[in-house]
């Protein structure tokens, strides 16, 4: 899992990336950024000049990773689910 992209949720930034490691388990493409199979720059550029020309859409992806990033990333959310699990590995 990424941790620059989960930073980069965290302050509410639009996802441009790769569906590398773990983001194809979680990553809603559209809603967060985009995911591109390419690598060519051209195809980067392009996602970048939507979010440009569409400062409602950044917005709305923005609040949505800003709030999706706190409510699943946080330490203070999953500390205590890893305590939990921990717990019950001892067990």
């Amino acid at each position: 899992m990424p941790t620059t992209l989960l930073e980069a949720m965290a302050f509410g930034l639009p996802v441009i990336s790769r569906p590398v490691g773990g983001l194809k388990d979680f990553f809603e493409n559209g809603r967060m950024g985009f995911l591109i199979d390419s690598t060519d720059p051209l195809d980067y550029v392009e996602k970048i000049d939507s979010l440009i020309s569409d400062p409602d859409l950044t917005m709305r992806i923005s609040e949505y990773n800003s709030e999706y990033a706190r409510s699943n990333f946080m330490a203070s959310k999953i500390a205590p689910d890893l305590e939990s699990k921990l717990a019950n590995i001892r067990k």
